[in-house]
């Protein structure tokens, strides 16, 4: 599931034979894709949209548009073992998490400045962005929901990643 910027679509790749089909239209300028664990959901942040596109991974069609105008730009998603879709909002200082089983956004949480990346830590008890306007990151503790916003000494984080031990 790859989403394509300037065409407001997101292809899906064979990648055993490197080929895609149709293009699936989602919002304007989409940008992270996170698949649900059981393979049936994935979601597109439109990042020109304030929107989520909720597609049917079997069906290969946009089943459901989240208007998202609480959360400006919305920019990265990851999804969690449980279901929960975790999206950053580039446009301000939160995160949202989606039930994917409903499709309603259940939790909010003030993390850094222009959160960009997110990802979940493999033991799923914590989350993490990588701030690009706040030249830091965040820890998100998923059991009390409370952000630890970190300076670093960096100008514009923006990608991080999860070690396999969490470390």
């Amino acid at each position: 599931w790859v989403s394509n910027w300037e065409k407001g679509t997101v292809s899906v790749v064979d990648i055993r034979t490197g080929k895609s089909g149709e293009p699936i239209a989602v919002g304007r300028e989409p940008r992270g894709t996170a698949i649900t664990p059981d393979g049936k959901k994935v979601y597109v942040t439109n990042f020109g949209a304030n929107s989520i596109s909720v597609i049917d991974a079997a069906a290969q069609k946009v089943v459901k548009t989240l208007d998202t105008p609480d959360c400006k730009a919305p920019r990265h998603a990851d999804a969690a073992a449980d279901g929960r879709v975790f999206v950053s909002c580039y446009g301000g200082s939160e995160i949202i998490v989606i039930d994917s089983k409903t499709d309603q956004v259940v939790k909010r949480v003030t993390v850094g400045v222009g959160p960009k990346t997110i990802a979940v830590s493999r033991d799923q008890k914590f989350a993490y962005t990588a701030d690009y306007k706040g030249h830091g990151m965040s820890i998100i503790d998923l059991t009390s929901w409370k952000a630890l916003v970190i300076p670093l000494p960096t100008y514009k984080t923006s990608g991080l990643a999860v070690a396999p031990d969490d470390g």
